[in-house]
């Protein structure tokens, strides 16, 4: 009969518990594209010059499903953030200002794409030089351009998503806080091993919590800070804090941790707080 209560006690922890892998790889499918383009671009334009026989066509194909590729990413992207549920928080007028403007970009670098896949295919027996130009421009114009945009929008959808991800968290945390205390009332023999587990989760999502925050404030500082009001006490804080930042490092580089570092230590923390409950649900597996 005890065991019975035990499991009854606990039932809730253990359908909350995540089925299979609910931690995905921090890397997006995004992230894996733009370097598969920048990978590939890269080997067209350091490749050696054979002139062998289809070499200027094999070239241009391979150009041809580069600009492929990075349409279709930067597609993706524009429709993420277009999509992007905000939730139960009303973005303020910062916010709908950035994500207005980073449409915009998003949208410019999908018609640059597209006019230069046109230019492509306009081409007539192009030499491999000049595929090879055509390369070192893309690579100029990413490198410059399309990366700091793209990286941009990722990190505000990594903050995004993880912010839900800890909201989560912290309502299975109160159903598991419940159970613990019915463990305790049933005199469960391993309460105290519990008690400690749900303690350490506790303060592993907390911890994930002020990461995320860290990860969403520099986000504000460097990204949202052109698009607040003048006159807002948030702008004129950030911009306070850049200056004395500058003064601080005298020409250093910033060697703080970036963004993603941030979310992805948000997330790890996120997932070893799962793993306690894991844990802790054995641990009344074991005694069933």
């Amino acid at each position: 009969m005890k065991k019975i209560l035990f499991y009854a006690a606990f039932f809730s922890l253990l359908i909350t518990l995540p089925a299979g892998n609910a931690f995905a790889e921090s890397e997006t499918p995004a992230e894996k594209a733009i370097q598969s383009v920048k990978d590939t671009v890269g080997a067209l334009i350091d490749a050696k010059d054979k002139n062998a026989p289809g070499e200027s066509d094999a070239r241009l194909a391979t150009y041809e499903k580069i600009l492929d590729l990075a349409l279709a990413d930067a597609k993706e992207l524009k429709v993420k953030l277009l999509s992007f549920d905000e939730g139960k928080d009303k973005p303020t007028t910062t916010e709908v200002l950035w994500k207005k403007s980073r449409i915009e970009a998003l949208s410019a670098a999908i018609t640059y794409y597209e006019e230069e896949r046109e230019a492509v295919l306009l081409l007539e027996s192009p030499s491999m030089e000049e595929v090879k130009a055509r390369a070192e421009t893309l690579k100029d114009w990413r490198d410059k351009t399309y990366l700091p945009l793209a990286e941009e929008v990722q990190a505000f959808l990594l903050i995004e998503v993880q912010k839900k991800s800890l909201d989560t968290s912290k309502k299975r945390l109160e159903k598991v806080s419940a159970d613990v205390a019915k463990l305790k009332k049933a005199k469960f023999k391993e309460i105290k091993v519990v008690e400690e587990k749900y303690k350490h989760a506790e303060t592993l999502i907390a911890d994930a919590e002020k990461i995320n925050d860290a990860a969403e404030h520099k986000f504000r500082k460097y990204h949202l800070l052109p698009f607040m009001d003048k006159a807002s006490a948030e702008k004129k804080a950030l911009e306070k804090e850049l200056k004395d930042e500058a003064e601080a490092r005298k020409g250093a580089a910033d060697n703080t941790p970036s963004i993603k570092e941030l979310v992805d230590g948000s997330f790890a923390k996120v997932k070893e707080a799962y793993q306690a409950f894991i844990e802790m649900s054995d641990l009344v597996r074991k005694s069933l």
